[in-house]
């Protein structure tokens, strides 16, 4: 670089530097753009995944309970509106249980 003129090496310093700035950006924006992927897949389909598991853990304790209850009673018109509530519980958890599984569409996935 001795033999060249100050212009010459002040341009191709700030080109060099330039150059580099645009590597880093592309790199990245690359790197922003996997991210924003991977949050679209958290969002629409991992986030729905788990409050429909959540919500199914949470029929399995009110089953639990209803069943309790049932055995618990002496009432027998008690019991059967405990029955009658047990069996639209485990309906609304049927029908989150096909949900969940229709939402998977790979074998891992399972």
């Amino acid at each position: 670089m001795g033999g060249m003129k100050v212009v010459t090496q002040l341009v191709a310093g700030f080109g060099s530097i330039l150059l580099f700035l645009l590597i880093a950006s592309g790199i990245g924006l690359n790197g922003m753009n996997q991210t924003r992927g991977r949050m679209d897949d958290i969002v629409n389909d991992k986030s729905i995944k788990v409050m429909t598991a959540l919500r199914m853990q949470t029929l399995q304790q009110e089953v639990s309970s209803r069943v309790k209850n049932i055995i618990m009673l002496d009432d027998e018109a008690a019991m059967r509106q405990e029955g009658t509530e047990l069996r639209t519980l485990r309906m609304t958890y049927d029908n989150l249980a096909n949900q969940l599984d229709n939402t998977v569409i790979t074998a891992e996935g399972r």
